[in-house]
């Protein structure tokens, strides 16, 4: 009787303290993890944004009429190559978020 009841009270006390050590770790990971998980969300809306344009301008420089007017084709084309160097970078800084979100995950796994 008096044995179980003592047993019962340290199981019970132990798996508080398992689920407060949980929550602790639980805040940690998001702390650890927020800031690379919005940075991600950011710069793929970003690159999503970035590749219809590019698709766009990839239309617009495909048409042959175009052709007629150099300065709006050097201004297409200008533009054309501004996305693809930003769309470039965008790709490497979600490629480094995303491997510093894996390596912050894997602290905590």
């Amino acid at each position: 009787g008096k044995n179980k009841e003592v047993e019962n009270n340290l199981q019970g006390a132990s798996r508080k303290e398992q689920k407060k050590i949980a929550a602790e770790l639980r805040q940690k990971k998001y702390q650890a993890t927020k800031d690379f998980i919005k940075n991600i969300k950011l710069l793929e809306s970003k690159i999503s944004e970035l590749e219809k344009k590019e698709k766009q301008l990839e239309r617009e420089l495909s048409d042959p009429d175009l052709y007629k007017n150099p300065e709006l084709m050097r201004q297409k084309n200008y533009e054309f190559n501004n996305v693809k160097r930003e769309l470039s970078q965008l790709i490497i800084d979600w490629e480094f978020n995303t491997a510093e979100l894996q390596k912050a995950e894997e602290k905590f796994s």
